[in-house]
């Protein structure tokens, strides 16, 4: 199967600042895409967010608690 291209694609993950989240928000980054990143950890979102910029890509880090409704929608 070949390789989709997905650089320029726009990814939204939540639950970025640890774990799988963290590691997709990385991969996606070195494929090119840019990034919403979402979670709870403001300080570890916004150290991620930097590293995926070095990478070359744009990356907005967003608290938000997805268990929230109100917090989403804001």
């Amino acid at each position: 199967m070949a390789k989709k291209d997905l650089s320029g694609k726009i990814v939204v993950i939540t639950g970025a600042s640890s774990g799988f989240g963290k590691g997709a928000a990385r991969r996606f980054a070195k494929e090119g895409c840019s990034l919403v990143l979402a979670a709870r950890r403001k300080n570890l979102l916004e150290e991620l967010a930097q590293e995926c910029r070095s990478l070359g890509v744009r990356a907005l880090a967003l608290e938000t608690d997805v268990s929230d409704p109100i917090a989403v929608a804001n």
